[in-house]
């Protein structure tokens, strides 16, 4: 599932929340570990996601990027029920020059 796009500044170092739907975990249900894969060849980089206190959503920080990078962070996702889901989010740098 495509989560969005984002675009970002050069040089900012962001802290980006996702949120898990209803729809997908049941009642009950948890995340128990999200990874993120950088997909392209980019200086970017992605920490790894942590789990937010419900259990339901997480965040993560995208860092040091470069001007122009085009790429997606692909988020695999594992629950307390054992399921996967892959979700990803696309992401665009641009200028920061006013």
């Amino acid at each position: 599932m495509n989560l969005g796009n984002k675009t970002q500044q050069v040089g900012d170092n962001i802290r980006y929340r996702e949120e898990r739907p209803d729809d997908w975990l049941v009642n009950g249900e948890v995340l128990t570990s999200v990874t993120a894969t950088i997909v392209g060849s980019v200086t970017a980089a992605v920490t790894s996601p942590t789990i937010d206190g419900s259990n339901r959503s997480f965040h993560y920080f995208v860092t040091s990027p470069t001007l122009g990078d085009n790429f997606n962070v692909v988020f695999c996702q594992n629950t307390s029920r054992g399921q996967v889901r892959y979700d990803h989010v696309g992401f665009l740098i641009v200028n920061n020059a006013g």
